[in-house]
C-alpha cells in the first residue's frame, strides 16, 4: 500500500465505527472540555515551575559569587538571598507535588472518559493526546473517510474535497494568538456531514 501523498489517485476509507464514535463525542462534550481545562492547568503549572527553577538557578549563581568573593561581601544581602532561595525551593517542591497530583487526576479522568467509547480499544483515532495506530493509518493512507458511502450523496460527483491546513506545533501558538480558530489539526477535523479529509 502506498501513501496517499505518493499516489496520483484519491482514496475514501469507510469506517463504520465512526458514527458511534461521533455520537459518543457529542455525549461527552462537557467532559472533553473539562479534560482540556485540566491539560491547560497542567501546562500552566509546568511553565510556572520552569520559570521558578530558572529564577532559583540565577539566585544560586549570585549566592555562589557572593560566597566566593567575586561580589563584595554584603551580609544583609547574603542572608536575604539565602532566605529567598529557601522559600523558592519550598514553593517549587509544593508546585511539583501539585503537578504530580494533577497528572494523576488527568490520567484517571482520561481513563474514565475513554471508557465511554469502545470497550476494547477506547477512542477510535486517538490514544490519550496522540493519534492511535489506526488514526495514524487513516491519516497516512486515506484522503477522506466517512462512516457510510451514503454520506457522500449530498456532494456533486465533481466535488473536490480539500484537506484542512496541517499545522506544526509552533503554528498552534500563532493560531491561538491570532484568533485562527477555524484552522484545524488534520487528525481532529470532522466535517459535520460525517465526512472527514485525511
Amino acid at each position: 500500500m502506498r501513501s496517499r501523498k505518493d499516489s496520483k489517485w484519491r482514496t475514501c476509507l469507510i469506517v463504520e465505527e465512526l458514527e458511534e464514535e461521533l455520537c459518543t463525542h457529542r455525549q461527552v462534550t462537557n467532559e472533553l472540555a473539562m479534560l482540556k481545562a485540566l491539560d491547560t492547568q497542567r501546562h500552566a503549572l509546568d511553565d510556572m515551575i520552569a520559570g521558578e527553577r530558572s529564577r532559583l538557578s540565577s539566585l544560586e549563581v549570585l549566592l555562589n559569587d557572593i560566597e566566593s568573593g567575586a561580589v563584595e561581601d554584603q551580609n544583609d544581602l547574603l542572608n536575604e538571598l539565602k532566605d529567598t532561595i529557601k522559600k523558592l525551593r519550598y514553593e517549587i517542591d509544593d508546585a511539583k507535588r501539585a503537578l504530580r497530583k494533577l497528572d494523576g487526576d488527568v490520567l484517571s479522568f482520561q481513563t474514565q472518559l475513554e471508557s465511554n467509547f469502545n470497550q476494547r480499544w477506547g477512542m477510535l483515532c486517538t490514544e490519550h493526546n496522540e493519534l492511535s495506530r489506526f488514526g495514524a493509518e487513516i491519516s497516512r493512507y486515506a484522503c477522506i473517510y466517512t462512516s457510510h458511502v451514503s454520506n457522500l450523496l449530498s456532494y456533486s460527483p465533481m466535488h473536490y474535497f480539500r484537506a484542512p491546513r496541517e499545522l506544526m506545533s509552533h503554528d498552534y501558538a500563532l493560531a491561538n494568538s491570532d484568533g485562527l480558530s477555524n484552522v484545524r489539526r488534520t487528525e481532529q477535523s470532522l466535517v459535520p456531514t460525517d465526512v472527514a479529509e485525511g
